[in-house]
């Protein structure tokens, strides 16, 4: 476990990041469904093992005393009812236990107003299947693939801050009602879930929801809307200004009241992947990306000061300020179904990362012995390493620079063995500490010092082409 400085505040939050909440178990169904390889080996995640994780992720936070958790959005894999409702109902053996849970939703959760299809494939008894939630020929048509619209998802996930509860101190949202009706924004008017909780005495919680869905969209278009997925805070900043406003009179009201503010969004407002050089990645040269930067300072001067993310399952802190004194804080919080496995405490001691390692993680092995499966950290190292080449080196690096990585050496290793340590330290994941060591000879903050060797790697093969 890693620590931050500490935090002078007496209650211990949970912070749970994108759990991705797959059921195994479809109605119809004998046995398990699970993912076949395939497909978990094309996801950034993996399905088979979400449920013993979330609630291995739970029971962890409940043994370290804390009553409250953070839901940081991406509770479930696709927005599935069965999902949903998994996912709800091991909340609720929590709950009766004395946890409360509070939630902003993600990508994952929901889509626009009206849900949408999806066809995934399954491996059931011994063969694969596809399961589509339209008809469609050759795949096994079965309606609870559909990804849920708001409507429907908000629903099933009642009693996690969304709407008023009895126990709450204080509860608005920014159209100030509960009403949902009145609670939408843009020419489809969708719902915009964003609220204020004050749970217990002194804390309040900001959930800021930054699903952005508008008719059609350049990129990334699903089913006539804009996939929220491409768009993030830029698009709120750009459509929303109402949200920014009430942000910034959010935080002004619990300055001048005392209140400990923490507002939770499940996309960064500064990008995690910069906490190096406050540059964009050293693969692009250092560019500054300006629409991005314009973005970050709209949201640092509404004086929040501090926000919990989650989306690219990275644990990281970013931090900006300003000539006006103000620091707007981003602590990004890993996943617990991609590599290292994690989650985040908030509390006294200050921000503490604890690994998620279930005992018992899986249920069968759709596999065929290409992932480990008889430890989860290893498993989930072994799924993040067999990404590396084509989800970050081929996209992001120079043809040529890419070569050099097979010949080349940076600090006496080779230099692929160097990039790897990166990519790895990048995500906020342990490396052998031998070579960490190393790194730190290099600088007190090994990833500063990979950063700026391989900008320079990288800056030299652009000068010789």
């Amino acid at each position: 476990m890693t620590h931050s400085a500490p935090d002078p505040y007496r209650h211990r939050i949970g912070l749970l990041a994108d759990p991705h909440v797959h059921a195994t178990r479809l109605p119809g169904v004998d046995g398990p469904a699970l993912r076949p390889l395939e497909e978990v080996m094309a996801s950034t995640r993996v399905f088979n093992e979400s449920v013993p994780a979330f609630r291995a992720t739970l029971a962890g936070m409940e043994a370290q005393g804390a009553a409250l958790v953070l839901l940081l959005g991406d509770l479930t894999d696709d927005g599935q009812e069965t999902d949903l409702r998994t996912a709800r109902a091991i909340l609720a053996e929590h709950e009766a236990r004395g946890m409360r849970f509070l939630m902003v939703p993600g990508n994952h959760d929901m889509f626009g107003m009206k849900g949408r299809h999806l066809t995934q494939g399954y491996v059931v008894g011994d063969r694969t299947q596809r399961r589509s939630s339209q008809p469609t020929a050759g795949e096994v048509h079965d309606p609870g693939m559909r990804a849920l619209g708001y409507p429907e998802a908000l629903a099933l996930l009642p009693g996690l801050g969304f709407t008023p509860d009895p126990r709450d101190l204080h509860w608005e949202s920014p159209f100030g009602s509960a009403d949902w009706v009145r609670r939408t924004y843009g020419p489809n008017n969708q719902i915009d879930a964003s609220y204020l909780v004050e749970p217990v005495e002194g804390v309040w919680i900001l959930s800021l929801d930054a699903n952005h869905f508008v008719p059609g969209a350049a990129k990334g278009a699903i089913e006539g809307l804009a996939d929220p997925n491409h768009q993030g805070w830029a698009a709120v900043v750009r459509d929303r200004p109402y949200l920014l406003d009430w942000m910034t009179d959010v935080a002004a009201r619990a300055r001048d009241g005392g209140k400990r503010l923490i507002a939770m969004s499940h996309y960064p407002m500064l990008e995690p992947a910069d906490r190096v050089l406050a540059l964009d990645l050293p693969l692009r040269g250092g560019a500054p990306d300006a629409q991005r930067d314009a973005v970050a300072e709209a949201l640092r001067q509404t004086g929040i000061g501090r926000v919990v993310t989650a989306h690219y399952h990275l644990n990281a802190d970013v931090r900006l300020g300003g000539p006006d004194g103000r620091v707007l804080a981003n602590h990004a919080v890993p996943s617990p179904v991609t590599w290292p496995g994690a989650y985040r405490t908030l509390g006294p001691e200050g921000l503490v990362t604890h690994l998620v390692r279930p005992a018992d993680f899986i249920d069968g092995d759709p596999y065929g012995g290409a992932l480990p499966t008889d430890d989860y950290g290893a498993f989930l190292k072994a799924h993040y390493e067999a990404q590396m080449v084509w989800r970050y080196y081929r996209p992001e690096w120079p043809e040529a620079a890419l070569k050099g990585l097979e010949t080349a050496r940076i600090a006496d290793l080779p230099a692929r063995q160097v990039s790897d340590d990166w990519y790895h330290l990048r995500k906020g994941a342990p490396i052998p500490e031998e070579r960490l060591r190393l790194y730190r000879r290099l600088s007190p903050d090994p990833l500063t010092a990979l950063t700026r060797r391989l900008t320079a790697f990288v800056q030299g093969y652009s000068a010789a082409e």
